[in-house]
């Protein structure tokens, strides 16, 4: 079974943009069943082999996550309607065209994922105040602002105040004040681009002052302080955790690097990063 999956609420879902997007995928695949997100909510997933996803990150994350259970039977297309749409630029789509000739073209690669508690990561995770960019940011903002509103709001998270996080790896256990905690998988946050060359998996990032801010968000540079090998990771903090730009509360996270993966349509590689802001 196939189904299409659109939101409602997306920066760029209108109706012009749903109705031309639906044309093109029934005439991909002629048998796929048409879903809005709030009747995908009560949909029975047991006999479903492909969802294409057509909304924001924040869709994307929820729609992943419901299927979790069913990971190694669903193949996943992801088609940007939202305001940033990090997770679909790091896999090369950057247009609603460029998700539909990655469709056709019917390429299946096997990704990892993060897991923070029972929660699927897809790109990044967060914590500290800046975390608040995205968290706080209203809706009918974004689709007026799009992107910029994210780099408007950035600008005001630089002087807020660092919150403690405590991070124990392995036998090791660090304590440090941070403006944000992230882990990503992401060449792109807030749209973004952070990172020009991959290189290794999992690096940790300490941006110390604005210069270091400016030298990763605006010119996309970092230098890798350390490597995280093992694939369980502790953290204690005292602020809340944004999760592919939404809001949980959890205090403690166990974050689980590899134990998931995810069969999506993409045309390009995808690693993971860890960066400590």
């Amino acid at each position: 079974m196939k189904i299409f999956v659109y939101g409602k609420i997306s920066s760029n879902a209108n109706r012009k943009n749903n109705n031309y997007i639906i044309k093109k995928i029934k005439e991909i695949y002629q048998d796929i069943i048409i879903l809005d997100y709030d009747e995908f909510n009560s949909y029975d997933l047991s006999n479903i082999k492909l969802i294409i996803i057509s909304g924001g990150d924040g869709i994307i994350h929820h729609i992943v996550n419901k299927c979790k259970n069913f990971l190694d039977k669903i193949v996943f297309g992801f088609i940007p309607t939202g305001t940033a749409n990090d997770l679909c630029h790091n896999i090369g789509i950057k247009t609603i065209e460029d998700s539909l000739k990655v469709i056709r073209e019917n390429k299946i690669v096997e990704k990892k994922l993060i897991e923070v508690n029972d929660v699927l990561c897809l790109y990044a995770m967060s914590i500290g105040e800046m975390s608040n960019v995205s968290i706080k940011t209203n809706k009918n903002i974004k689709k007026i602002f799009h992107k910029l509103v994210y780099k408007i709001k950035g600008i005001r998270y630089i002087f807020s105040k660092k919150n403690k996080v405590k991070i124990i790896n392995n036998q090791n256990i660090e304590i440090i004040k941070v403006k944000a905690f992230i882990i990503t998988n992401s060449k792109y946050l807030g749209g973004v681009k952070i990172n020009k060359n991959i290189k290794e998996d999992y690096q940790i990032k300490i941006i110390k002052n604005i210069f270091n801010l400016i030298e990763v968000f605006i010119f996309g540079r970092f230098k890798t302080t350390n490597t995280y090998l093992k694939n369980n990771l502790i953290i204690e903090n005292d602020s809340k955790c944004c999760i592919d730009g939404e809001e949980y509360i959890l205090e403690k996270m166990i974050i689980k690097i590899n134990d998931k993966k995810i069969r999506l349509l993409s045309k390009n590689t995808w690693q993971s990063f860890l960066f400590v802001v």
